[in-house]
């Protein structure tokens, strides 16, 4: 008989999909992920109205907003370079960096942005705890623990009512990806929620849509805020599952039935 089988079952019955711990260790009290992640929404809570008015007057005096989208990337000193590399390729081309917003995790990555002309907001209270360091490999627990900024920074400027570009550091423009996105004569894009590439992997626990999560386009509705404000309380997965990418399309694929 037919059997129902989870969304990332592997063809050989082996079940990927794991859940974060309340405690790594009860009798220490060392907290588990979904425990550390409670913390980490307390926090959020606390600040978002006061990093929203930040962020607002920041966009506004830098003059980042075109046509009502924001270029947004996060990045730590460990990843510098490939920032560095974005900014520098993205000039020679002759692209407008203006309206790039950098949400760095450490002290030095800010200063760095700074350096390079390019808007740059910290969020201290959020992301100064993160890893400062460059992942070793993928997945590694500096990857996961970063993924929480990728989250927050794609949040913060939707609710602020623009769209955002979304990628990557580890990536260099040919050509300026917005004026496809802002090309409104294009009518077979226009009518979409949320824009991404495929990712070109078969795993099952990206199924079924492949969707990249290192370089996405986001129109700030209803709809979009929902969805990324579902994937900030599923931060707990994330960091299990070390994988921003798998809880994103995870949600997408519940919230496309609604």
């Amino acid at each position: 008989p037919l059997r129902h089988m989870g969304r990332i079952v592997l063809p050989q019955g082996i079940d990927e999909f794991d859940v974060p711990d309340l405690w790594n260790n009860y009798e220490k009290r060392q907290k588990g992920f979904l425990f550390q992640h409670l913390d980490a929404l307390r926090i959020f809570f606390e600040n978002v109205d006061s990093v929203l008015n930040d962020l607002k007057e920041l966009l506004q005096r830098r003059n980042v907003v075109r046509d009502n989208s924001v270029v947004v990337m996060t990045v730590n000193s460990g990843q510098r370079e490939l920032f560095s590399n974005f900014v520098c390729a993205a000039r020679s081309r002759g692209f407008d960096t203006g309206n790039i917003l950098v949400f760095p995790t450490d002290e030095e990555s800010h200063q760095l942005a700074q350096g390079l002309g390019v808007a740059t907001y910290f969020d201290k209270k959020s992301l100064g705890v993160l890893p400062s360091g460059e992942a070793k490999f993928y997945g590694d627990p500096i990857f996961a623990s970063m993924m929480y900024a990728k989250i927050l920074c794609v949040l913060y400027v939707s609710l602020l009512g623009h769209d955002v570009l979304f990628q990557d550091v580890d990536i260099v423009w040919f050509k300026d990806p917005l004026t496809y996105f802002h090309d409104k004569s294009n009518n077979a894009i226009q009518d979409f929620d949320i824009l991404f590439q495929h990712d070109g992997s078969a795993q099952p626990r990206y199924n079924p849509f492949s969707a990249n999560s290192g370089f996405y386009y986001v129109r700030a509705n209803k709809k979009t805020q929902y969805l990324f404000t579902s994937l900030l309380y599923h931060g707990a997965v994330v960091r299990k599952s070390k994988s921003h990418q798998q809880v994103l399309v995870q949600l997408l694929n519940e919230h496309s039935s609604m």
